[in-house]
C-alpha cells in the first residue's frame, strides 16, 4: 500500500500554480491549528509556517546557525493579531527529508491545547533535529586553526632542523615547549619580537 505525504503534495501543487513570492496553503482543516505548508517562488523555498497569537514570546536565535534551514517569525497576513513561526528548507535537494522533519512537527503539536503549548512543542521539536542542519557543526579545524598549526609547525620543523639556540630570547632546546613567546610569521618565515628579527 502506498502512503502519500500530504506536505509534498501540497508543495507541488505550490510550485506548478507558477506564482511569484511567498504562497502558502492550509495543511489540513481537521487540526485545530493553523499550520501551513509554504514555497516561495524563485529561491524554492519549501516551508512550514504556524500561526499563533501574537502576544505569544517566541525566541528562534537558537536556530541562527542552522546551514539547511532558515526559522524566522512574520505577522500572519490572513489572521488579525497574528504572527507565523516560519520553516523554510534552503536547499530544494533535501526536500523528502525535510518533509519528514515537517510530518514530525505537525504530529508533535496537532493535539495541543493551545497555541502556546504548540509553539513550544515545534521549538522542542526543532531542537531534537537540529544536528541534521546544523551550519555550525564541524569535524576537524577550521582554515585559520589550520593555517595556524601550519605556521607553528612550520618554525618548529626549521627551528629543530637547523639546532637553534636562541639564548637571546630565553628560549633552549629544552624549554622551548615551556616558553610562551608572541611571534609574528611574515610570507619568508621570518620571526620578530620586541624590534628584533632572527630568520629561521
Amino acid at each position: 500500500m502506498k502512503t502519500t505525504n500530504r506536505m509534498l503534495d501540497l508543495w507541488a501543487e505550490m510550485e506548478a500554480q507558477n506564482q511569484m513570492g511567498t504562497i502558502k496553503k492550509l495543511y489540513d482543516s481537521s487540526i485545530p491549528y493553523h499550520i501551513f505548508a509554504t514555497f516561495t517562488s524563485g529561491d524554492r523555498y519549501y516551508g512550514i509556517a504556524f500561526s499563533y497569537d501574537k502576544s505569544i514570546k517566541v525566541d528562534t536565535t537558537t536556530f541562527d546557525n542552522l546551514k539547511e534551514m532558515n526559522v524566522a517569525l512574520y505577522d500572519d497576513p490572513s489572521y488579525v493579531d497574528c504572527k507565523l513561526l516560519v520553516i523554510n528548507l534552503l536547499s530544494p535537494s533535501h526536500r523528502d527529508t525535510f518533509s519528514s522533519l515537517c510530518i514530525n512537527l505537525i504530529n508533535a503539536v496537532k493535539d495541543m491545547t493551545s497555541e502556546k503549548e504548540l509553539v513550544k512543542a515545534v521549538v522542542n521539536q526543532l531542537e531534537k533535529w537540529r544536528n541534521l542542519f546544523d551550519k555550525t557543526k564541524a569535524e576537524g579545524m577550521s582554515t585559520d586553526q589550520q593555517q595556524g598549526l601550519y605556521g607553528e609547525l612550520q618554525f618548529l620543523q626549521k627551528f629543530l632542523s637547523k639546532k637553534i639556540t636562541c639564548r637571546r630570547y630565553g628560549i633552549t632546546p629544552s624549554r622551548w615547549l615551556k616558553f610562551s613567546v608572541k611571534m609574528i610569521f611574515t610570507k619568508d618565515m621570518k620571526v620578530m619580537k620586541a624590534g628584533e628579527e632572527m630568520v629561521v
